[in-house]
């Protein structure tokens, strides 16, 4: 999780926070949020939106170094190598 995302997931304001979880059989990407956000739901909030089951369209989301698109993210299936990021989107110019 990149920042400034990862200041709310740390006390110690981090530059990018790593996780390490374990990954279920059959989980999905949202099944996966959706289990950070009932340990965490304010570290998440910026992120996920958890009644909707859809990552917020302000983050971009990466699956092994590939774009996902927030539509379909959360259904994304994953696996225990898997390496997920989150940026926040910037605009500007």
């Amino acid at each position: 999780v990149y920042p400034p995302l990862s200041y709310r997931m740390s006390s110690r304001r981090v530059g990018v926070l790593v996780l390490e979880q374990t990954i279920r059989e059959g989980e999905a990407l949202g099944d996966l949020l959706d289990r950070l956000c009932d340990g965490s739901p304010e570290a998440w909030q910026d992120i996920y939106d958890a009644r909707a089951r859809r990552i917020k369209p302000v983050i971009a989301t990466r699956l092994n170094g590939k774009a996902l698109p927030n539509s379909t993210a959360a259904q994304t299936p994953l696996a225990d190598s898997d390496r997920i990021t989150f940026h926040l989107v910037y605009g500007g110019g």
